[in-house]
């Protein structure tokens, strides 16, 4: 099981949890978006890549890194139509 919590600007905090391994295959999801699956794979020991589906097709990717020392995370996110990219970064509080 997967669970990420994040929490915005004004302290609202949302919680998403799906079944899933980092072993690149994928697996479904429900009240993601458009998104009918996610495939989550390791990279390397503060690498994660995420490929996300809609009924097979591919419609975002996505990086997920974190420092060496631990305390930030970047994940780029990248959508197919339309195309396009963000970046965004955490630090540890």
């Amino acid at each position: 099981m997967v669970t990420t919590t994040t929490i915005d600007a004004h302290g609202k905090s949302s919680k998403s949890m799906f079944p899933a391994k980092y072993d690149g295959k994928p697996y479904p999801v429900n009240d993601l978006g458009e998104a009918t699956a996610l495939a989550l794979r390791k990279v390397d020991d503060r690498t994660a890549a995420i490929t996300v589906t809609h009924a097979g097709t591919v419609i975002a990717t996505a990086e997920r890194i974190i420092s060496e020392d631990g305390n930030t995370m970047t994940i780029t996110n990248k959508t197919v139509d339309p195309p396009g990219e963000d970046v965004s970064v955490y630090d540890r509080q």
